[in-house]
C-alpha cells in the first residue's frame, strides 16, 4: 500500500507512541490537579461542581464558618457594650450602626438546635437576610487596614 522506508516507518511508530504517551500523561495529571484544587476548597463549597475549578477567596467568612451564630452574636454584642479593650470590642466598633441590628437580632435567637426530626421553633430561626448582613459586615471589617489595634489585641506573643 505505502512504500515507506524502514526509517520513515520507525518515525511514524515513534510519533504515534509519543502522542499516545502524552495523552496518557495528561490523563494522569488532570485528576491530580482536580485533587489539589478540591483540597483547597472550603467545606461549604460544592466539591463536585465542575463549573468551579478554582476555590473561592479563602478568608471570607461564610455561613458555615461559625458553629453557633446566636452565641457568636451574643458575645460580640456583649464585648461591644463593655469598656474593656478586646478584639470583639474592636470588631463591634468597626461594624456600621445599621449592620449591628442583625447581630443584636440574632443574639436573641435561641441557640439550642432543634431536636432530631423536629422543625425549628420560630425563636430558633435565623433569616438568610440576617446571615447576609452579618457576613457582609464581618468581611468588610476584616478587609480594613485599621482593623488591628494594639490597644484591643494586645502585644503579639514572643
Amino acid at each position: 500500500m505505502f512504500n515507506l522506508t524502514r526509517t520513515q516507518n520507525r518515525r511514524i511508530v515513534h510519533g504515534l507512541s509519543y502522542l499516545f504517551l502524552t495523552l496518557v500523561g495528561v490523563s494522569m495529571v488532570l485528576p491530580l490537579l482536580w485533587m489539589v484544587l478540591t483540597s483547597l476548597k472550603r467545606p461549604a463549597d460544592d466539591v463536585l461542581d465542575p463549573g468551579e475549578w478554582w476555590p473561592r477567596v479563602p478568608w471570607r467568612i461564610e455561613k458555615t464558618d461559625v458553629r453557633s451564630w446566636p452565641r457568636f452574636c451574643a458575645r460580640l454584642v456583649d464585648a461591644g457594650n463593655t469598656d474593656t479593650p478586646s478584639p470583639g470590642r474592636r470588631l463591634w466598633e468597626l461594624i456600621e450602626e445599621r449592620q449591628r441590628r442583625a447581630f443584636v437580632e440574632v443574639s436573641k435567637v435561641d441557640p439550642t438546635p432543634p431536636a432530631k426530626g423536629e422543625n425549628p421553633r420560630p425563636d430558633q430561626i435565623i433569616l438568610e437576610r440576617q446571615f447576609g448582613e452579618m457576613r457582609a459586615a464581618l468581611n468588610t471589617v476584616l478587609k480594613r487596614l485599621d482593623f488591628y489595634s494594639s490597644r484591643d489585641f494586645g502585644d503579639p506573643p514572643k
